[in-house]
């Protein structure tokens, strides 16, 4: 049983660094300077390591037990090679190929080949650790696996830490943030434009919609310039920024399905502003405001959240999602990056305003977007018990 829960903490601890560092690898080309990326991967690092743990140290003890009354008459019998070798193959025919098919190389081929590897591997590991024992011992064995679980307590528990107190670990807030007082008192003014990407003007309650979904823009609309006859220029999402960041129509831009280039000889609000020199962030869960689209051409920054949320994204979440079970762990029932995108706002924030330049902050939030995923929470505030388990 001891055997059993040592091997699994040092093999969820090596899953978590896998997952997080392998997710960071993937999506480098998306980082930009100015965001706390760095931060973010060892708080990725620490969901998956966490999450693996609460899975494997109980399944290390069921496999170290059996283990155990399977060959405990066998003199100088040692568990760790047995239970290693196991555990290894559980963990990577679990792992392994549910991380090839989230990161879209799951086909059949692949699939297979990463089953076979990881299958000859746990055999290799298995031979290894006997091998050890036979040239040294098997309490030398004992103590290196002691040292490695004692090594593996101090990862998780240290990238636990990180992602505890990251976005990664909660839903966006629900409660107003505590108003702050402005640090310029003369100039330009800030500007912050947010996006709600699909949402309908129909079902917010400040446009009279009888349930209170928008209770902040509700408040905020009341001290406000409302516009009830906004057309939007197209019905998705390249065209419709494009005219927004330009003030021009389709036609004159000419961005839609089959020319999905920003013309740099087309000026954006972005570029007017910088002129003008103010600091400019564009912080999109929609990954269509990037830099490859040129949506993104007068920002400083371009923060593609779409891409950063995936540092958050592990084996185990994706099989919850994928299962329809409902969330097994309260970190699995996260938004869709509203508290990432919220949490980045703010540390550029912190880095960037109150100087001397004003601010430009555009925001596109995806949260009434497909694929449709709510957390229990706020299906509670507009459904009945029994909606919300079915749901």
């Amino acid at each position: 049983m001891v055997a059993g829960i040592k091997i699994a903490l040092v093999m969820s601890a090596a899953l978590g660094i896998a997952e997080g560092v392998g997710a960071a690898i993937a999506n480098v080309k998306h980082f930009e300077a100015g965001l706390p990326v760095g931060w973010l991967i060892a708080a990725a690092v620490g969901k998956a390591a966490v999450t693996h743990a609460i899975l494997w140290c109980p399944i290390g003890v069921v496999v170290g037990i059996a283990s155990w009354l399977v060959a405990r008459r066998r003199a100088g019998w040692r568990p760790e090679p047995v239970v290693a070798c196991i555990l290894a193959a559980l963990g990577g025919l679990l792992v392994v190929p549910t991380d090839l098919d989230l990161a879209g190389h799951g086909g059949r081929v692949t699939l297979i080949a990463s089953a076979v590897i990881v299958v000859a591997l746990a055999l290799c590991l298995y031979w290894l650790l006997h091998a050890w024992i036979r040239r040294w011992s098997g309490k030398s064995l004992r103590i290196a696996t002691s040292w490695g679980a004692a090594l593996a307590i101090c990862v998780i528990a240290v990238s636990g830490y990180v992602f505890a107190n990251s976005p990664l670990a909660r839903a966006a807030s629900s409660q107003p943030a505590e108003p702050v007082a402005a640090n310029r008192s003369a100039g330009p003014p800030n500007v912050l434009w947010i996006v709600l990407d699909t949402v309908r003007a129909d079902r917010m309650s400040c446009n009279g919609f009888s349930e209170p979904t928008t209770p902040f823009l509700d408040e905020w609309s009341r001290q406000a310039v409302t516009f009830e006859r906004a057309m939007s220029n197209a019905t998705w999402t390249v065209p419709s920024h494009a005219s927004m960041f330009t003030g021009l129509s389709v036609r004159e831009h000419g961005m839609d399905f089959n020319y999905l280039w920003l013309s740099k000889n087309h000026a954006t609000v972005a570029e007017r502003l910088a002129a003008a020199g103010y600091r400019t962030v564009s912080l999109s869960n929609n990954a269509w405001i990037s830099r490859p689209t040129n949506l993104a051409q007068g920002f400083e920054t371009c923060g593609v959240v779409h891409f950063l949320r995936r540092l958050g994204r592990s084996s185990i979440e994706y099989l919850n999602e994928r299962s329809g079970l409902p969330p097994l762990l309260p970190w699995l029932d996260s938004d869709t990056g509203a508290a990432f995108t919220n949490y980045l706002a703010d540390e550029w924030l912190d880095q960037n305003a109150g100087g001397d330049a004003p601010v430009f902050m555009f925001v596109n939030y995806m949260e009434a977007h497909l694929p449709y995923r709510v957390p229990a929470a706020y299906r509670r505030m507009f459904m009945t018990d029994e909606q919300v388990r079915r749901s």
